[in-house]
């Protein structure tokens, strides 16, 4: 007796399909598998080479990518490096009653909320939702910050529902389509120059915002069109780049689209050096913060600056952090990536210990140095600590072989070290009011770096052995 491949009786069961039809049967299922199998590793194979081959489009829709990314950029990092100002006002006018720790939970929620809602949110960037992230997130960010400027004096309810939550929110949407879409457009070398430059939006955002915040903020506009401008900046940069990334999606779909990415790689449990790494970014995240909060509070009630000039120091870490994020890259080719970041580590680590020392006009300096030197104190940090942000994310590719797991790594990279963002200047803010001095905010801030500092050398241990000038 014959029977066809698609008949229905070597559908049966394995057993009764060997009691009845053992020869034809068996090799129809062997034909299956094989089928399967050949088409799962087809699959995988196309996968992986479109992660490591986007597609090459010189267009004029993958140049106006760029922008569109370094706009939000601008809108959502930006914003965050510029949050000291906010802190500092709130601290000494708008919500004054309240404590540095009660107030920077506004921040750190704010911050917290995009990193980890972009770690959500990256399945369904994935799945083709990029258009309805950007767009929703652009809505929430102006809506929060138009929200915000009605804030009344003492109503820290009111600050923290439009700046925390509704901008938080609207950033955490926004967060993963600006970091991922010009990998779609762009691959090699000029993949890492045009994700540089879009990131760069986030030094420019923060000097953008620093400065117009604190110009309009000291004028007659006040907090209200301080803040309203702020909103009204965000509606006129984020609109192009929620049409450009609109059409870019159009163009080129998501390579991993018919594909549901997991939220977490379970093989992570099992690679001790990148548990390390996550556990020293927790706390790299915590105390990196805690000058972009601090430092303008620092130079006022220290009597370094006039609370005038005291809110450009904001405006100066950010200016060096734009400096700092384009550095590295002339230096990872001759020394590596891991000697590279763990160098800024320290240097970072050192100005941080440095701002104890930032001499006050009380002294027998000049209050023209001392405000000299708290400004060039700050432009370091922001050098420093930005070269330590850019150079963080390639070190997650190199300590992940397989491709496919990059996209999964690296959002496991972010939202696990948001939980340091969310307690870290919290716990600053609740030292400076147990000690009324900011030496142990600095101290604490320069101890959680240099953890950080000790899981990356680790890490890098783990790479090369002990053999310490192997460019790694």
């Amino acid at each position: 007796m014959e029977y066809s491949i698609n008949d229905p009786k070597c559908d049966a069961p394995l057993e009764d399909q060997l009691r009845k039809e053992p020869k034809e049967c068996v090799i129809d299922q062997v034909e299956k598998t094989f089928i399967a199998t050949s088409t799962s590793e087809e699959e995988k194979e196309k996968e992986k080479d479109a992660v490591n081959n986007p597609p090459e489009t010189h267009s004029l829709l993958a140049y106006l990518i760029i922008p569109a990314s370094f706009f939000i950029w601008f809108n959502s990092w930006g914003a965050i490096n510029a949050y000291g100002v906010f802190q500092t006002h709130y601290q000494i006018s708008l919500l004054s009653q309240y404590s540095p720790s009660t107030i920077a939970w506004n921040g750190s929620v704010q911050n917290f909320l995009l990193l980890f809602v972009g770690f959500l949110s990256g399945p369904l960037y994935d799945a083709g939702y990029a258009t309805y992230l950007v767009c929703g997130g652009a809505a929430l960010t102006v809506l929060g910050k138009m929200m915000l400027s009605l804030a009344q004096e003492g109503e820290y309810y009111q600050v923290f529902l439009a700046q925390a939550t509704c901008v938080g929110l609207g950033w955490g949407l926004m967060f993963t389509p600006a970091a991922s879409m010009p990998g779609r457009f762009w691959k090699g070398k000029q993949l890492g120059v045009a994700a540089g430059v879009a990131g760069a939006g986030a030094s420019v955002g923060g000097v953008v915002y620093s400065l117009g915040f604190s110009q309009l903020l000291q004028s007659s506009a006040g907090f209200p069109w301080a803040t309203r401008f702020l909103g009204f900046l965000a509606l006129i940069t984020l609109s192009p780049s929620c049409i450009i990334i609109a059409l870019g999606c159009q163009k080129h779909p998501s390579p991993s689209i018919r594909r549901r990415r997991n939220l977490i790689d379970k093989t992570t449990f099992k690679d001790l050096p990148f548990i390390i790494y996550l556990i020293g970014g927790i706390f790299t995240m915590a105390g990196m913060q805690a000058p972009y909060y601090y430092t303008t509070l620092y130079a006022i009630d220290l009597d370094i600056t006039s609370s005038q000039t005291a809110f450009y120091i904001i405006t100066a870490i950010n200016a060096g952090s734009f400096f700092g994020r384009l550095f590295p890259p002339f230096l990872t080719p001759r020394l590596g990536i891991f000697n590279t970041l763990i160098l800024f580590y320290f240097a970072t680590i050192t100005i941080c210990f440095s701002f104890i020392s930032a001499p006050s006009s009380s002294s027998s300096s000049s209050s023209s140095s001392s405000c000299g030197s708290i400004f060039a104190l700050a432009t370091f940090y922001g050098f420093f600590s930005g070269a330590v942000v850019t150079l963080g994310p390639s070190t997650i590719l190199q300590m992940t072989s397989d491709p496919r797991l990059w996209t999964t790594r690296m959002g496991m990279a972010f939202a696990i070290p948001s939980f340091g963002v969310l307690v870290g200047c919290p716990i600053f803010g609740h030292i400076l009011k147990v000690t009324h001095s900011y030496t142990y905010v600095w101290v604490m801030s320069a101890l959680c770096m240099t953890i950080g500092a000790m899981s990356l050398i680790v890490c890098r241990i783990a790479q090369s052995g002990w053999v310490f000038f192997k460019r790694v």
